[in-house]
């Protein structure tokens, strides 16, 4: 993939690299749309995905979660398994490493930053939001999807979301590195082509393209 000076997209030609292999973490709150950006990244770039809710699911079948708080230790250790993959993940030469999940600031900070410590990575965070009530739609209509995986319990996240007080906004990780906030407000495919392409420019250490 190319990006133009005048913002086109131009697919198939990969930006070369420049320096040490970046780690992209994907973060925001619940259906702002991580995994899909997560995914039109490897599609695009070819780079590795390491997915917290892709490792929970996998838990919750093994395990079961039987209430919240059984969810919440399920979580828990996905993190841990998600950081634990990521330490010690092959360092590709010039591509990326993308972890992707809801990640809890003021809590993961250290684990992510031993992580570029011992892959000498330099840090890309791209953290997606939209408004609750777009965030609340989206929830309820993921959990009426057939095969929707149970592990998610969307209608319990969406209900928690609407006593909240105030949307709360973006919350970026306490994290040195290049930092974009995206609005996912009217996600669609032309606009995940877009984000993903700033994604990629940061990441090959190119600010001029993003």
């Amino acid at each position: 993939m190319r990006v133009t000076l005048d913002g086109c997209v131009i697919p198939g030609d990969h930006i070369p690299m420049d320096g040490p292999a970046s780690l992209v973490v994907v973060t925001g709150r619940p259906a702002t749309g991580k995994s899909a950006l997560a995914a039109e990244l490897r599609r695009r770039e070819g780079w590795p995905v390491l997915e917290k809710d892709a490792i929970k699911e996998a838990l919750v079948e093994t395990l079961g979660a039987a209430d919240p708080a059984a969810s919440r230790r399920l979580s828990d250790a996905s993190f841990r398994v998600l950081f634990a993959l990521a330490r010690t993940w092959p360092a590709g030469e010039g591509g990326a490493l993308v972890l992707e999940g809801n990640f809890r600031p003021g809590e993961h900070e250290p684990a992510l930053s031993e992580i570029l410590r011992r892959r000498a990575s330099r840090l890309v965070q791209v953290v997606l939001h939209a408004p609750r009530d777009a965030l609340v739609e989206r929830l309820r209509t993921r959990a009426a999807q057939p095969g929707r995986h149970p592990g998610h319990r969307d209608l319990e996240t969406a209900e928690a979301l609407l006593r909240e007080e105030a949307n709360g906004g973006p919350q970026p990780l306490a994290l040195p590195g290049t930092l974009l906030v995206e609005d996912t407000s009217g996600l669609d495919a032309r606009r995940l082509e877009a984000i993903a392409a700033a994604v990629a420019a940061a990441a090959a250490h190119r600010p001029w393209l993003v």
